[in-house]
C-alpha cells in the first residue's frame, strides 16, 4: 500500500505461497485479499504471476 517495493523475504513467501493461489482464491474468506489490486501488483513486483484458475 506505499511506493515501497516489497522486502526480498516477503517476495520469498509470495512464492512460496504461489502453488496454493487458487486455493486462495477459492476461499470466500481470502478471495477478497488475494484478488485485491495491491496483492497483485505484489506478486507483480515479486515476479509471480497469478495463474488461471
Amino acid at each position: 500500500m506505499t511506493s515501497t517495493p516489497p522486502s526480498s523475504l516477503c517476495c520469498h513467501n509470495v512464492r512460496e505461497q504461489r502453488p496454493c493461489l487458487c486455493e486462495y482464491l477459492k476461499d470466500p474468506n481470502l478471495k477478497q485479499y488475494i484478488n485485491s489490486p495491491n496483492a497483485r501488483k505484489v506478486a507483480s513486483t515479486c515476479g509471480v504471476s497469478f495463474p488461471n484458475c
